[in-house]
């Protein structure tokens, strides 16, 4: 599990202010709908799937902490190739 701290803490629904988010490691169900490389758009698809938080939360993010959100999930499929090559 990855914690992200959020620069720009946001107001999301009517009584919750998200200062963190907690990324779980991503499966083999979540990626399997991937081809090539993915877009901003399949990262924070990803990125709702490994938090359990909606989509909508997301959208509604400052874009510097959205970028560091892709960051988050691209070290986990930079990882998961690294222990699936061969030597």
């Amino acid at each position: 599990m990855t914690t992200l701290t959020l620069l720009y803490p946001i107001q999301f629904g009517e009584n919750r202010t998200v200062s963190e988010l907690e990324f779980n490691r991503l499966k083999g169900k979540h990626i399997k709908k991937l081809s090539g490389t993915p877009t901003m758009a399949d990262l924070l698809e990803l990125a709702s799937k490994s938090a359990s938080e909606p989509p909508a939360l997301f959208d509604e993010m400052d874009a510097e902490d959205v970028l560091r959100v892709t960051e988050v999930i691209g070290d986990f499929l930079a990882s998961s190739r690294k222990t699936g090559e061969s030597a």
